[in-house]
């Protein structure tokens, strides 16, 4: 779950809702959206104000890098990954992007 004002994401028990961990540090700017890998153990959150797609590792919450920033990516909103393994990006601004590939 993203927490907007905090600039965190929290990992939740999915039973209880219970708050196991949380991750995030200066470089996560409000963060609102978020996809899994369906494998690699990522985790991939828009960063709002920075314009910016972060990669997290899924297991540790150490920032490992990013998937997408620049070229006219605009506080980007949400984060989907389709069963091709395109990542959809939708933004503040101008619409939902594709990403056509994983890496």
């Amino acid at each position: 779950v993203s927490s907007y004002h905090r600039n965190r994401i929290l990992v939740l028990d999915a039973e209880t809702g219970k708050k196991l961990r949380e991750f995030g540090g200066d470089e996560l700017k409000r963060p609102v959206g978020m996809a899994v890998a369906p494998f690699g153990g990522e985790v991939l959150v828009s960063s709002h104000v920075t314009n910016e797609v972060l990669r997290y590792n899924a297991s540790s919450g150490t920032h490992t890098g990013y998937f997408a920033r620049g070229f006219g990516l605009w506080a980007p909103t949400g984060v989907a990954v389709g069963g091709d393994l395109s990542v959809w990006v939708a933004t503040f601004a101008d619409g939902v992007r594709r990403y056509g590939f994983w890496k």
